[in-house]
């Protein structure tokens, strides 16, 4: 198995928790992945240092999809997908997590410690999510 699909409830309206994650100004703010983002770009963590990655972010508001196309540097690609779906007055944020195709005991290795990131990483969005919410901070949405 080379994915995992975890989700998490978020405590804030959809719209809100959509324009916060579609936003890639955002993702070092819950993605332990990465240090800053922009429109184009990202500075990634690696294990021996960061790298400079291309970063397109596709967003489609009417379905809720919010994917991005990683670039990196020698020209490989990695996707990530993404939704956010109301659920009443909260919301329920999906990802899809996708591991390269290599062999099969270090393909599942690399999975679970990108499954446990992950699952961190949707914890902090939450946290960040509601607090920002909670305190009417603006400037993130």
């Amino acid at each position: 198995m080379n994915f995992d699909l975890q989700s998490i409830e978020i405590n804030v309206n959809s719209d809100i928790v959509f324009d916060f994650i579609a936003n890639p100004e955002n993702l070092p703010l819950w993605s332990n992945n990465y240090t800053k983002a922009n429109q184009i770009s990202a500075i990634r963590k690696i294990p021996n240092g960061q790298l400079k990655v291309e970063l397109e972010t596709i967003i489609s508001k009417n379905k809720g999809t919010i994917d991005w196309i990683i670039t990196m540097p020698e020209g490989r690609k990695e996707r990530a997908y993404s939704r956010v779906n109301e659920n009443g007055k909260n919301s329920i944020y999906s990802f899809i997590l996708l591991t390269q195709p290599i062999a099969s005991e270090q393909s599942e290795t690399a999975l679970d410690a990108k499954k446990l990131r992950l699952a961190q990483d949707l914890k902090v969005l939450k946290n960040v999510l509601e607090t920002l919410v909670k305190y009417e901070v603006k400037g993130y949405f």
